[in-house]
């Protein structure tokens, strides 16, 4: 009898309580704001690397202004994969800088989640193979560094993060870019990989490989997990971990005032992909990395000019309407159903484990509450 009265509580538990979750969710109030999203690396339109963001203005309640939410495998610009390896592409490009400017007005803030773009070897195989060859599209443009300062003269708020200035955009383009925001790329990118032995790690990118033999006499001689960083002149820099690595992946380490105000932990570990880059006095770096090596580890990034310590996310200091994230923070494979029950964060210890290379642990503790805060204080000063 009793194990009975047990199994039917939580019979009750699993049935109602998503109920009511769901149901607290659905009548929450409506907040209205006109985001514009740019992501030109969607391989499948499941919308990987603008899903978080999605995530955080569906739970919130934020829809368009025709009152519907918004659907992350249509309320984009960018790339738009279609059946049997069809695709189109929806952009600035093809409309005049006078149709730019009534988009700016239209829109309350934009975030550019992804430029880096569809490879045609990726595009073949619907998978990311790890190789590149032949760019289909991708990289900044001219008209969209137009738009984003039409946008920042209007002070609208702008999102944007890792590959924002990378490959494939010209060095033109980055230019610009950089002028506009008071940001510099070094020419880094990075990434933490749990096992770099390639004949157990399919993921490893193929021109990681590639590059590095070529410059080191046709070896690749690790076995363990470590830290890849890679210029844009293909030089390869590898620390491995119990070598070259104390902790193996980078830290996120915030400001204690930042802590305070976005409720964000003191340190955070990120194990995906990074940029480097540096910013001028009129930003401000809320958190920074910091990466933490052994002696030989910091020969390593001492010989090629790579810092220990970096920029993590980066805000305009006079406005606050300017957020760069140096990494692909947007790219997380959380479950975006749980984007529609109220009360899933109080509960996101359930959605992630304490693997090292699980990153949906940053998106719970970091991301979410970053962008949620973030997105709701402009909100509040465009009523």
């Amino acid at each position: 009898m009793f194990l009975r009265k047990i199994r039917n509580f939580f019979i009750v538990v699993l049935v109602i309580l998503p109920l009511v979750m769901w149901t607290l969710w659905y009548f929450s109030p409506k907040k209205t704001i006109s985001a514009f999203i740019m992501d030109k690396t969607v391989l499948i339109d499941e919308g990987l690397e603008h899903k978080c963001f999605d995530w955080v203005l569906n739970y919130d309640r934020f829809v368009k202004k025709d009152g519907t939410t918004y659907d992350r495998s249509k309320d984009y610009y960018g790339f738009f994969p279609k059946p049997k390896q069809e695709f189109e592409i929806k952009d600035l490009q093809s409309i005049s800088l006078y149709s730019i400017d009534q988009l700016c007005k239209q829109y309350d803030l934009c975030f550019f989640t992804d430029t880096y773009g569809i490879y045609r070897n990726e595009w073949t195989s619907q998978v990311n193979t790890g190789s590149r060859s032949g760019l289909m599209y991708g990289g900044l443009t001219e008209k969209e560094i137009y738009f984003l300062h039409k946008m920042k003269e209007q002070n609208k708020l702008i999102l944007a993060e890792y590959n924002f200035l990378a490959t494939p955009t010209t060095s033109t383009i980055k230019s610009k870019a950089e002028k506009e925001f008071g940001m510099r790329w070094s020419g880094w990118t990075g990434r933490h990989f749990q096992n770099l032995d390639t004949f157990n790690n399919p993921d490893l990118p193929r021109w990681v490989v590639t590059n590095y033999k070529r410059l080191h006499n046709n070896t690749w001689p690790f076995k363990h997990g470590g830290m890849v960083f890679n210029n844009e002149d293909e030089t390869i820099v590898i620390l491995e971990e119990e070598k070259d690595l104390v902790i193996p992946v980078p830290e996120i380490k915030t400001r204690p005032d930042i802590i305070a105000e976005f409720d964000l932990p003191s340190k955070m570990r990120y194990p995906y992909w990074f940029d480097i880059n540096y910013f001028s006095p009129e930003n401000e770096a809320l958190a920074v990395y910091d990466i933490t090596t052994t002696k030989r580890g910091d020969s390593l990034l001492n010989a090629y000019n790579i810092p220990k310590k970096f920029p993590a996310v980066v805000r305009n200091k006079t406005n606050k309407l300017f957020y760069y994230f140096s990494g692909d923070f947007s790219d997380n494979p959380i479950a975006y159903n749980l984007s529609y029950f109220k009360g899933t964060p109080a509960l996101k210890s359930f959605f992630y484990t304490n693997d090292i290379d699980d990153r949906r642990s940053f998106f719970w503790k970091y991301y979410r509450p970053l962008v949620t805060k973030i997105v709701n204080d402009y909100y509040l000063t465009i009523q």
